[in-house]
């Protein structure tokens, strides 16, 4: 292998990686905020906060509470609340 066949290689990854971010951006940023936004408008959902600054979070737990605040109380409500009182511990549910 040469060195130029190794840069061909490089630049290619780092285009693919580059718009595989830029796609992952605008998926988020479109089911997020634009699409969650109008969701909750026409069907007149008065709480709008859907994420909270998961990218400033300092342990994983804050991640997932952070992330998606609607997943989270889904998931408390209806897995880990039955769980709990099915009898698990709160560190197994």
């Amino acid at each position: 292998p040469n060195s130029e066949s190794f840069m061909e290689s490089v630049e290619m990854w780092s285009n693919i990686l580059t718009f595989n971010l830029v796609v992952w951006l605008m998926g988020f940023y479109a089911f997020f905020h634009l699409f969650l936004n109008i969701l909750s408008e026409l069907l007149r959902f008065g709480d709008r906060l859907f994420y909270l600054d998961f990218w400033n979070a300092t342990s994983i737990d804050q991640f997932w509470k952070a992330w998606s605040i609607s997943g989270h109380r889904w998931m408390l409500r209806h897995v880990y609340g039955p769980l709990v009182k099915s009898g698990y511990s709160r560190t197994q549910a």
